[in-house]
C-alpha cells in the first residue's frame, strides 16, 4: 500500500517507534487518566455494580447513561460466576476440518512479560 502523499496522517505513528526488533514495546509505562472517569454503582449496597462515567458528562447526560445501564444490567457479566451461565445447546464453538487435511500444531512463541 502506498500513502497518497508519502506522509504518515497526523495521529498515527509507524510500529517501528513504538516497537522494537523483538516486538517489545519501547515506552511500556503508558498510564491511564484516572482523573477523567468516576466510578458509579448501579447497583445496591450489598451487591456493588461498579461503572466508570467520564467526569465530563453533563448531569443529565450522566443521569440518563446510569438509568440505560440499570436497565440493562443483567445483560453484562459482572463477575465471573456470571460467565458460566450459557446453554451448550445455544452456543457450540466447533473448528470444521476437511476430511483430508491433517491438523497441524504451531509452535510455542514467547509472550512479552514486561506489559
Amino acid at each position: 500500500m502506498r500513502l497518497k502523499y508519502d506522509v504518515i496522517p497526523r495521529g498515527l505513528v509507524p510500529l517501528e517507534e513504538l516497537f522494537d526488533f523483538n516486538d517489545v514495546a519501547q515506552k511500556p509505562k503508558i498510564q491511564p487518566m484516572v482523573a477523567e472517569v468516576e466510578d458509579c454503582n448501579i447497583g445496591t449496597k450489598d451487591n456493588p455494580k461498579i461503572v466508570k462515567l467520564s467526569k465530563s458528562l453533563l448531569p443529565e447526560e450522566k443521569q440518563k447513561y446510569i438509568d440505560l445501564l440499570k436497565e440493562y444490567f443483567d445483560a453484562f457479566a459482572w463477575g465471573y460466576e456470571d460467565l458460566n451461565a450459557y446453554d451448550a445447546n445455544i452456543i457450540q464453538h466447533t473448528i470444521r476440518i476437511k476430511e483430508d487435511h491433517k491438523t497441524f500444531k504451531q509452535k510455542l512463541r514467547r509472550v512479552n512479560h514486561i506489559l
